[in-house]
């Protein structure tokens, strides 16, 4: 990692499914940011493929069970920061991010950081999704896990950390947020994978989205909704993952 001994400890903690192409992608790029003490893989399966990757990475690799909010929990738990940062499997931040994270928490009255999202292709309608991110974030104090979270270790654990949630994990934890403070943009970019909206299209993954969280917002069961998403019941289709429970976090092999 490309830490040092002088600056506070950031734990990056990323929950993966079915991830591996990503993780084999993202994770060694931010190995080598600057303020990256630990990175922290909740992997609840199909990810064998980036074993390499996140072994020459240096990333530590947890087996827990499938559900988004259950893999951040997990990971925190597992990880040694002062810092947390939260990130999905297909997000990668630009160097000088965790600084930035940093200048932006320490403002007064602030109590989580998140990025600018930079979406990887060249169409204009990804600078209206990147704005209202923004808009979602700061106005609102609701920012979705693809914004990325950076906030203080004992502030997550003060707010009882994410609510266990197979989907819509950030949606429930919005109001947590709050009782902490502001919620800031870091002067910093976060890149997001196209990869689904250029999968499932634009308008229809756009619709889709708005549509999962007005869903949880008027009480649709998040497993409801996550099989709405992806397809499938939570943990469908992915091979289970080898592991010893260790109170609630499992150790791959």
């Amino acid at each position: 990692m490309n830490g040092s001994g002088a600056c506070p400890a950031v734990s990056v903690v990323i929950p993966a499914l079915a991830d591996a192409a990503a993780l084999a992608a993202n994770v060694p790029r931010l190995a080598l940011l600057a303020g990256v003490r630990e990175i922290v893989v909740a992997d609840a399966g199909g990810n064998e493929a980036a074993r390499t990757e996140l072994a020459q990475a240096g990333a530590r690799v947890i087996a827990c069970r499938a559900g988004r909010g259950a893999q951040l929990n997990a990971g925190a738990a597992a990880a040694t920061g002062e810092f947390l940062l939260f990130l999905h499997a297909d997000c990668w931040l630009e160097d000088g991010a965790i600084d930035a994270a940093h200048a932006a928490l320490a403002s007064p009255g602030v109590g989580a950081v998140v990025f600018r999202q930079r979406i990887d292709g060249t169409r204009s309608a990804y600078r209206w999704i990147e704005r209202a991110a923004s808009r979602r974030a700061l106005r609102r104090r609701c920012p979705y896990g693809d914004s990325g979270l950076f906030l203080r270790r004992r502030d997550f654990e003060r707010i009882g950390g994410y609510p266990d949630l197979p989907l819509c994990e950030d949606l429930a934890l919005a109001p947590r947020l709050r009782t902490l403070g502001t919620v800031a943009e870091a002067a910093a970019v976060i890149h997001l994978s196209a990869r689904r909206w250029e999968r499932h299209g634009i308008v229809k993954t756009t619709i889709l989205n708005f549509a999962i969280g007005w869903g949880f917002r008027f009480g649709v069961a998040p497993a409801k909704l996550y099989r709405a998403y992806y397809g499938r019941a939570p943990g469908e289709g992915v091979p289970a993952a080898a592991c010893v429970a260790r109170g609630g976090v499992c150790e791959s092999e």
